[in-house]
């Protein structure tokens, strides 16, 4: 019997040796599964946050295009003069204008005259201003070579005053005289 328990004993603490390291490792790859639910988790919080940040970018893209869009509007009907030809201007998703008549018509760009397409470009200079609501500097060249003198009048009275805390106009002789 005794014998036999010594080879018990014996048989027993070689499987102890054996199991010790085994133990171990079932401790190790438990405390690794934690980690990787914490990461798993993370990655899935990660995924929602990136889903809800592309919608918050959108929505601000939106309402930034639609102020965009409104300020154009304003500025583009206070620089024509009797002008019915564009009624309206709408931005699309990709900020690229559309003019539009009294119906609702798209009205297009080869029937918009070089200075409609001067007027418009200035409207948008201004939009972008009021829409950032940051000053800068404004240098214009030769504001007002395409308009005729009624549009001249509009810019001069109402975009020149606006259009920033410094503006520089390079013009030439006979486009701004004393009056």
């Amino acid at each position: 019997r005794k014998d036999q328990k010594r080879k018990i004993e014996h048989e027993l603490s070689i499987i102890e040796r054996e199991i010790k390291p085994l133990a171990e490792q079932a401790v190790n790859l438990r405390k690794q599964a934690r980690k990787s639910k914490q990461g798993n988790a993370r990655i899935e919080l990660l995924g929602k946050m990136q889903v809800l940040l592309a919608a918050y970018k959108l929505q601000l893209k939106a309402q930034q295009r639609k102020k965009l869009e409104e300020y154009f509007n304003i500025h583009l009907q206070s620089l024509l003069d009797s002008n019915r030809l564009i009624a309206k201007a709408q931005i699309d998703e990709f900020f690229q204008l559309h003019y539009l008549d009294e119906k609702g018509n798209s009205v297009a760009m080869s029937s918009i005259s070089a200075g409609m397409k001067q007027l418009s470009a200035t409207a948008l200079l201004w939009a972008l201003k009021d829409a950032c609501g940051k000053q800068l500097p404004v240098i214009i060249d030769t504001p007002l070579g395409r308009l005729d003198s009624k549009h001249r009048q509009k810019l001069v009275e109402n975009y020149f005053p606006s259009a920033s805390h410094q503006v520089i106009i390079l013009s030439t002789d006979t486009e701004i005289g004393e009056d």
